[in-house]
């Protein structure tokens, strides 16, 4: 696939203005968001920052050989060789920016994503499998693991849910090796619009775990922390294909958040009690048997084992 060229995301509506190099045009082959990794080829992102701003560290990736960035404001002596892209907010700009260069990847190939406060991670392993073993052929990402091509790698991110440039090259990679299907854990932080890391992913499935209170110091409020654990679905509901569906948990207090989120689209409500007496709940499990190393479960589908 090719990339777009620095030109073509110049047309782009985060865009604000465009202030070209001198010469010829930069060429463009990744984005980062860390002056660290700046080197000829790269689109550099001045994000915002607690204890400083992104472009206090323009001199250092054009040291590094990096042509072209991303900022709020043209500096007062722009360097002549490089591009300026200027747009009204880094971060927010970043997720259409890589979803565009890197082919809306999410549209091309169907995207599971996991959200809530426990068992994300193994959620996502588990439709993975079962992707695999009924051949059809998936990438992952997890707070642990990923799998883009043949081998689950490390996490190597140190992130949950990384930035989006990452996040779509990744979805790119995986549909260039073959995958069908994308799992994603969704993290209420990567959800956000504080970091618009998963704004520009189009998901057909959205999975709801559970939701305690956690990570308050970033979302300030129980309220807002289930309030962006619940975007998942609105996703599902705004971005989706009509044959988009949900899955959620009705056995948390808080699981018709969920279900009103994703309005629109058909979402199947699944719990530990049994079916009966709760027709709306179509799956259902009863644990007959757990080790470490395996459960054993008769699962209830709309009152059929």
């Amino acid at each position: 696939m090719a990339l777009l060229t620095l030109s073509q995301l110049a047309k782009l509506p985060p865009i604000l203005r465009y202030h070209p190099a001198s010469g010829s045009e930069p060429w463009l082959n990744s984005f980062i968001f860390d002056s660290r990794a700046a080197q000829p080829g790269t689109l550099f992102f001045a994000l915002p920052g607690t204890h400083t701003e992104g472009d206090r560290f323009l001199p250092d990736v054009h040291s590094c050989g990096c042509r072209a960035v991303v900022v709020t404001r043209l500096p007062e002596s722009p360097y002549p060789d490089t591009a300026y892209l200027v747009v009204a907010d880094t971060r927010a700009a970043m997720s259409p920016l890589s979803d565009a260069f890197y082919g809306s990847p999410s549209l091309q190939i169907p995207v599971i994503g996991v959200t809530g406060t426990d068992g994300k991670s193994s959620t996502v392993s588990y439709i993975h499998q079962l992707l695999e073993l009924s051949g059809r052929p998936s990438g992952f990402f997890s707070t642990v693991q990923w799998k883009v091509g043949d081998d689950v790698e490390h996490n190597t991110l140190r992130q949950s849910t990384p930035e989006a440039p990452q996040i779509h090259q990744l979805l790119r990679q995986m549909l260039e090796n073959g995958k069908r299907y994308a799992v994603l854990e969704s993290t209420s932080h990567g959800l956000s619009p504080k970091t618009s890391r998963l704004a520009d992913v189009r998901y057909e499935c959205a999975v709801f775990t559970n939701v305690t209170s956690e990570h308050l110091e970033f979302h300030g409020t129980v309220e807002n922390y289930r309030r962006d654990k619940s975007r998942l679905f609105e996703a599902l509901a705004q971005r989706g294909s009509p044959k988009a569906f949900g899955v959620v948990n009705a056995d948390d207090p808080h699981h018709e958040l969920f279900v009103r989120a994703g309005t629109g689209r058909q979402v199947y409500l699944y719990s530990l009690a049994p079916s009966q007496g709760h027709p709306d709940r179509e799956l259902s499990a009863q644990l007959l048997s757990e080790t470490p190393a395996s459960l054993e479960l008769v699962l209830t589908w709309r009152g059929q084992p």
